[in-house]
């Protein structure tokens, strides 16, 4: 460290650069505050709990740099600038970066609106990280203009200071899912790849099946190939999924299947030990596919047939008691059993017309 940055201190670092640093500061706290729906409730961006950390400790290090230039207007080991002189190429960058810094607090101030009216959405969140991302390096590049001892800091210079805070202000815009459009058109990119590729792999080896999409059609069937992701330990995850299965006798085996001895040793060695298996591909595989069929295995076969029944028994009865021949099953004041079941006071009927119970007991029989 030269001479001259140590004979500086915070102190001389001028006011409106200390209220650039909180500006932007506050600007970030409020995106991770967004953004804590989408780490706390989507796995796949769980991550974003390490990025406030992760873009503080990108600042740190550089840290020593960005004084530099603060300081001395160039950074470390370069040559001292020369009286520096204000052109139009330098006022022209100036006014874009004003215009950058406005339409930033104008799409932010939208984007926190949508928030307060909607709750968490992707519009928002894409928003407030954009217009984090253009307030931050829009503020540096303008409050940049000159060193803490007043002179003026070279433009050229000026882009690299900017540019030290390009990742942690734009790491911001990956850490949530923000254009989910975007993620969905890769989605559908990366899937229709693969189908050319399984496609190409089995026409090679004189398979006769047709594309259509992510469909494969084969002669005894089609088959789909889908996005899958898994997290977690594999040796829990396939046992989690194994295990409720088998305890209750749902998953059945063919002989042939049983009978192969490397199939018989990864379902019956398998353990929550990381590493318990040197192969486990078959298990990995066969837990995927039940995972798959989830929903269909926890169908309780006893309970879908008792309500099958009782639904059954209903619908005769209701066909019972609107069959206009129950009026020959009325004897005096008694009507047919399934009547009485499924209404314990019955309309009763006497030479087509209607009668009340009640008067079916003052003798209107």
């Amino acid at each position: 460290m030269t001479t001259a940055i140590k004979s500086q201190n915070f102190k001389s670092i001028l006011p409106e650069q200390i209220a650039a640093f909180f500006l932007i500061v506050g600007f970030a706290l409020y995106t991770a505050w967004d953004q804590f729906y989408w780490w706390g409730n989507r796995e796949d961006y769980s991550f974003g709990y390490l990025v406030p950390l992760f873009a503080g400790y990108v600042l740190y290090d550089r840290w020593p740099v960005i004084r530099s230039y603060l300081f001395l207007g160039h950074a470390p080991g370069q040559i001292a600038p020369v009286q520096v002189a204000r052109n139009a190429l330098t006022s022209l960058f100036e006014w874009v970066a004003v215009a950058v810094f406005a339409a930033s607090v104008c799409l932010f101030t939208i984007g926190a609106l949508l928030r307060a009216a909607t709750g968490p959405q992707n519009p928002a969140s894409l928003a407030i990280a954009a217009s984090l991302a253009g307030l931050a390096l829009s503020t540096v590049f303008i409050f940049s203009k000159q060193r803490v001892d007043g002179h003026a800091m070279p433009l050229k210079h000026r882009f690299s200071l900017t540019a030290l805070f390009l990742f942690p202000a734009l790491i911001w815009m990956i850490s949530a899912p923000l254009v989910s459009v975007a993620e969905t058109q890769i989605r559908v990119f990366l899937l229709t790849k693969v189908t050319i590729a399984v496609f190409s792999s089995f026409d090679f080896l004189g398979y006769e099946l047709e594309r259509e999409g992510n469909v494969l059609i084969l002669p005894e069937g089609q088959v789909g190939v889908e996005e899958f992701k898994v997290v977690g330990q594999k040796e829990r995850r396939i046992l989690d999924v194994l295990e409720p299965v088998i305890a209750t006798q749902r998953l059945v085996f063919d002989p042939r299947a049983m009978n192969d001895k490397e199939n018989q040793i990864q379902l019956t060695r398998l353990t929550y030990k990381r590493g318990a298996l040197k192969h486990d591909d078959r298990v990995d595989a066969l837990s995927h596919a039940i995972s798959y069929y989830s929903e269909m295995l926890g169908v309780d076969v006893d309970a879908v047939i008792a309500a099958n029944e009782h639904k059954a028994y209903k619908n005769e009865v209701a066909l019972w008691a609107d069959d206009s021949r129950r009026n020959d099953m009325i004897i005096k004041t008694c009507t047919s059993g399934a009547a009485r079941i499924d209404n314990p006071k019955p309309k009763l009927y006497k030479q087509g017309r209607l009668i009340s119970w009640k008067n079916m007991k003052k003798g209107g029989l």
